[in-house]
C-alpha cells in the first residue's frame, strides 16, 4: 500500500475541514515545524488509519 494523501479534520490539534497532506512520489516524509503545531497529531491520525482496530478516543476529536 502506498498512501497518496492524508485528509484530517477536525482532530486534536489540526483545525478545519480542508487539511490535506499530498506525499511526493518518494519513500521518506519528513515531518517538522514549531512546537504545538500538530505534528504529533498527524501521526497518531496515520496510525488510527494503519491500525483499525484501535479505537480513537472522543477526545480526540471536536
Amino acid at each position: 500500500m502506498k498512501l497518496k494523501s492524508l485528509k484530517i479534520s477536525s482532530f486534536r490539534a489540526i483545525n478545519g475541514d480542508e487539511n490535506i497532506i499530498s506525499f511526493i512520489d518518494n519513500n521518506i516524509v519528513f515531518i517538522f515545524g514549531k512546537n504545538n503545531i500538530g505534528k504529533s497529531s498527524i501521526l497518531h491520525a496515520y496510525q488510527y488509519f494503519v491500525k483499525p482496530n484501535q479505537a480513537a478516543q472522543i477526545t480526540d476529536f471536536y
